[in-house]
């Protein structure tokens, strides 16, 4: 699947949660950054991002690492979640039976 691809399946995931996306962005790296995923040029550009874009949550695209996560909230203040938590919340969201909201 090409990244345009997975940035597409992604909105639309998004969408079903009830999330608006304001801005799309995506980096090309030879192995994600251990404790960020992104770069620091990317680092950077999410953060300019958000004073004119006014964002409330980044949603990426791939897993993240715990470290990753909390050092992504920290920097940019914002909630940080990740494809799988994005399709978890989907999921027991529309869970009906108490069995199916603890799956």
């Amino acid at each position: 699947m090409t990244a345009v691809a997975s940035l597409d399946e992604l909105e639309q995931l998004a969408n079903t949660a009830g999330a608006v996306v304001v801005a799309r962005t995506s980096q090309k790296l030879p192995v994600p950054s251990k404790a960020f995923y992104v770069g620091t040029g990317k680092l950077d550009e999410l953060v300019a991002l958000r004073a004119t874009t006014e964002y409330d949550v980044i949603i990426a695209d791939d897993e993240l690492t715990p470290l990753q996560q909390h050092n992504l909230e920290d920097k940019l203040e914002v909630k940080v979640i990740d494809r799988v938590a994005l399709i978890l919340d989907i999921f027991a969201a529309r869970a009906n039976t108490r069995e199916g909201r603890l799956k």
